[in-house]
């Protein structure tokens, strides 16, 4: 049994949404930013956002992109997501959970993510699953089809579903299950 974080979801949830950018927060080589750079520089004709950077030498490089805007770490997360359409998460490793995808989620934001670690069981059904993480054709078309409307809508409302798994209220409701099942003892 897997007892999933749970997360303050009033705390990320927001009102405006311009949806102009597909975004990778958090760029490192685990996180998969070099196949990041990879997709944008296939995909001339869409608008990628980059939140949060350390190291010099790949701000150059996402810097020399024209369709990639950068901005710094913030505490802000609402600014990054308010211009969010589509959230990437090419991560390399096997990444325990990921938290940002059901940030972004909660938005309505589909998750383009690999089928890695934890990334799917925080994706669900909010957003496609790459297995062949290397293959940039793959991130681009799984990009391309989410300019069908329906189906980027259908994520969308999946994703906030989604979500709302990970509120503080239904994850306490499944601790308190396994406590009592597996401890007997009622809280």
């Amino acid at each position: 049994m897997v007892l999933y974080p749970s997360i303050d979801t009033t705390k990320y949830s927001y009102k405006q949404h311009s949806k102009k950018y597909i975004t990778l927060i958090n760029p490192t080589k685990s996180k998969g930013v070099n196949i990041f750079l990879k997709i944008a520089e296939s995909v001339h004709d869409k608008k990628f956002l980059v939140a949060g950077l350390r190291e010099k030498t790949l701000h150059r490089r996402i810097t020399n992109l024209s369709n990639i805007k950068f901005v710094e770490w913030t505490n802000r997360v609402e600014n990054v997501y308010n211009e969010t359409k589509i959230l990437l998460m090419p991560v390399e490793w096997p990444e325990p959970f990921g938290r940002i995808a059901i940030e972004a989620g909660l938005n309505g934001i589909p998750t383009i993510a690999s089928n890695r670690g934890g990334l799917p069981e925080a994706v669900g059904e909010g957003g496609i699953l790459i297995d062949d993480i290397h293959n940039i054709d793959r991130w681009v078309e799984a990009i391309q089809s989410l300019d069908d409307e329906a189906l980027y809508n259908r994520l969308s409302e999946n994703a906030k579903r989604h979500a709302q798994k990970f509120d503080f209220e239904n994850t306490f409701k499944d601790f308190k299950g396994v406590v009592k099942r597996r401890l007997r003892i009622e809280l």
